[in-house]
This record gives C-alpha cells, structure tokens and sequence, in this order.
C-alpha cells in the first residue's frame, strides 16, 4: 500500500511539471510575435554557423567578463543544491523517511524568497546601477552560504534558507539585465545569449561531481540497514559539507570580484 501510494505520488508530480511545461509552451508560441522573414532564407552553412558561436573576449571583453561570472555563481550553487537532501540527513539530522520533503520545503523556501527579491532587485538596478545590486547579492550568498556551516537544527537553516533566496534571487534578475546590457550585437542577440546561456548549463556537469569527491574526501560511516528496504547507508562528515559550502562561497566572492572589470555597465 505505501509503495503504491509513493507511485502515484511520484506520477502526480510529474504530471504536474508537464502541465506546468506545457502551459509555458503554450504561453511562448502563441503570445510571442516573431519578426517575420519574406525573403527565402539562405541555407546554413554548419562550419561557418559553428565558427560564430566563437565571441572573443578580446573584442568583447565585458561580456567575457560577465560570461565568467555567471559561471562562477553558478559553480558555487551546483555545488551545493544536489546535495541538501544529504546534508539534512547528515549534518541536521533529519530522518531519512523525512530528507526528500524536508529539502523540497527548504528548497520552496529558497525559490519563494528569490522570486520575491527578483522583482525587487530589478527595478532597484535600473536605478542605482547593475553592478550595486550584483556586489551586494554576492555578498549576501557568501554570508549565508558559509552560514549553513554552523546549522545545527532545521529552522536555522530554513531560516539561513530563505535569506539566502533573496540574495540570489536579487543576483540572477540582474545577471540576466547585465547578460542583455553587454551582448555583442543586437543582430545576433538570440544566438549570443544561447551562448551567454552555457555558463548556466556548463557548470552542473563540472560542479556536482568535484563537489561530491570532496564530500567524500572527508570520510563516511557505513550504517548498516539504515537505508530504505534494509539496505546499507552511508554518512558524510559535517568537515565534508563544510568543505563544499566554502568551496562555493569562494565561486560567489570570485563571481563578484570578477565583475569590476567589466566597464560597460554601471
């Protein structure tokens, strides 16, 4: 019976990402008007096409610059999100029947307070300037990120959670502004932000795995039938967490340091 309840669970979260998805899809394709083309286009020409995606940070530099941040920052959460469930469960202490919802509720904390402080922090960059908003952001996840270090219980950390949600929701509202305000041309805006856009995908391919061979350097107790069915689990020392956390609030401080070269925005 619970085993079936969990599947149907499972289906009804599911479903309701591909109606979210579909929604958006919706939403796009019939809201958004495209500039129409009359003129036959050329065909494309795969080197050529291939050799564009290369922009040159010599020639462009801030948008170099603004491309190694937007790495940076998000180096330092991929780092860190994939393993919160096992963090509640080894550092905070929270049940294992419990760690998936307890980190869903912890993450809806976070995404609720960024949400929340990315309106917020858009309309305050148009005022006192993109960089303002980004340094103090930064700032702010660093602090709070080096603060689930010392959490003990799970309202410190909800808590820590969401304060860190309003510094990065202020940080990726204005990153995407500061992303528009340096791109090469407006000609190739679509194709040049696809590229801006890599430096989100790329670093949760490199991220997730250094972060959990760094867990895992710090040594794990084999609990025997601890895990669901009776299988074997494994707990990580709060010295590996902690390793992680201020591998990431490094990745955020250099996100930010890096931004003073870039002159093109304010």
């Amino acid at each position: 019976m619970g085993l079936a309840l969990k599947g149907a669970n499972e289906t009804v979260k599911y479903a309701t990402v591909a109606v979210v998805l579909l929604l958006s899809l919706a939403g796009t394709f019939y809201g958004v008007t495209e500039n129409q083309h009359d003129e036959p286009q050329p065909k494309i020409h795969w080197p050529t096409y291939f050799k564009s995606l290369w922009i040159d940070p010599r020639k462009y530099p801030d948008f170099a610059w603004v491309w190694i941040t937007r790495f940076l920052v998000v180096m330092g959460f991929e780092a860190v999100k994939p393993f919160i469930p096992y963090y509640l469960g080894d550092v905070i202490n929270i049940p294992l029947a419990d760690v998936s919802s307890t980190a869903s509720q912890l993450l809806a904390i976070i995404l609720v307070f960024s949400v929340l402080s990315a309106i917020t922090g858009g309309i305050l960059s148009d005022r006192v300037g993109r960089k303002r908003i980004v340094y103090i952001a930064n700032s702010g996840i660093v602090v709070f990120t080096l603060a689930f270090i010392l959490c003990k219980s799970l309202v410190p950390a909800l808590i820590v959670g969401g304060l860190f949600g309003v510094c990065y929701g202020a940080y990726i509202s204005v990153d995407y502004a500061m992303g528009t305000d340096v791109l090469p041309t407006q000609e190739n805006a679509g194709k040049e932000m696809a590229v801006w856009h890599v430096a989100m995908t790329l670093p949760q391919t490199i991220a997730t795995p250094a972060a959990g061979a760094l867990i895992g350097a710090f040594g794990q107790t084999k609990i025997p039938g601890g895990g669901e069915h009776g299988a074997d689990w494994y707990r990580y020392s709060h010295n590996g967490y902690a390793a992680v956390f201020v591998m990431a609030a490094v990745c955020f401080a250099l996100g930010a340091y890096f931004l003073k070269n870039v002159k093109g925005v304010k």
